[in-house]
């Protein structure tokens, strides 16, 4: 039907060129993963007293990391590694962003002791309680793992079952077997053991020069199934993923497609 108004638009447009880009988180963080009560199970149930072992070792470190907080002159450092999360915290997705670190590491880097400052001295013990009660829960550092953004294979160079890791903004060029996860999976099957591999040629050339901002694991696009989906339904338009290769990952034997 013609429109009975010339001078009116009958489908007006806002935005008659929208961007349909939109950033919903970047992938420049790379810290070590924290175990968590869904993996340290499956880590218990794939690898035995071997693995059992060692995450106890794991947990008495963390323990042992706290406790040095209780001194005159605990580091601001230390207190920043046992408040750094590897999974984003409810808050942080609904306010799109990482909250702002403890007041209680600014204090300590500009000079302040404990011993002559109150209201720090119960800041940080706040914060012990705190970290004593997640260690309890089964949250630890777990030392020889990166937690970063899972991305794709641009080139279709990497194998099945084989992975590249960056970390601020520098390949991982070892080759080794290590373990894949993605929280909150909570089947065997969602702790996969895949193989580290340096970056082929084709796939360092297509993305050239990194910097210290560019951190990922980075997932084959060849294969029967995706690899990220095999880990509680994962895919890769922003989830995170753990890669660990410590001691105790080691003992995890591999399961078949969960």
């Amino acid at each position: 039907n013609p429109n009975p108004n010339p001078n009116t638009d009958p489908d007006p447009d806002p935005d008659p060129d929208p961007d349909p880009n939109q950033v919903c988180q970047t992938a420049e963080r790379a810290m070590p993963c924290r175990s968590n009560v869904q993996l340290l199970p499956l880590l218990e149930a794939l690898g035995g007293e071997v693995a059992v072992d060692r995450l106890l070792e794991l947990a008495d470190d963390e323990r042992q990391r706290v406790l040095e907080l209780g001194g005159e002159d605990p580091s601001p450092r230390l207190l920043k590694a046992l408040c750094a999360r590897s999974y984003p915290s409810e808050r942080e997705e609904r306010r799109g962003g990482a909250e702002r670190e403890p007041i209680e590491i600014n204090m300590l880097q500009a000079g302040f002791k404990p011993r002559d400052e109150p209201n720090l001295a119960k800041g940080i013990a706040a914060l012990m309680s705190d970290r004593i009660k997640r260690l309890r829960l089964g949250s630890f550092m777990i030392e020889d793992s990166t937690h970063v953004m899972g991305v794709a294979d641009p080139t279709g160079s990497l194998l099945p079952d084989t992975i590249c890791v960056v970390r601020k903004g520098e390949f991982m060029c070892a080759d080794k077997e290590v373990l894949l996860y993605r929280s909150p999976g909570q089947h065997p099957g969602d702790v996969r053991k895949v193989r580290l591999v340096p970056p082929p040629d084709e796939l360092q050339r297509a993305l050239g020069s990194l910097n210290k901002r560019d951190s990922a694991v980075i997932f084959p696009i060849v294969g029967a199934r995706s690899l990220a989906d095999q880990m509680a339904g994962g895919d890769l338009d922003g989830d995170t993923f753990s890669v660990i290769w410590a001691r105790a990952s080691g003992a995890v034997r591999a399961r078949p497609d969960g």
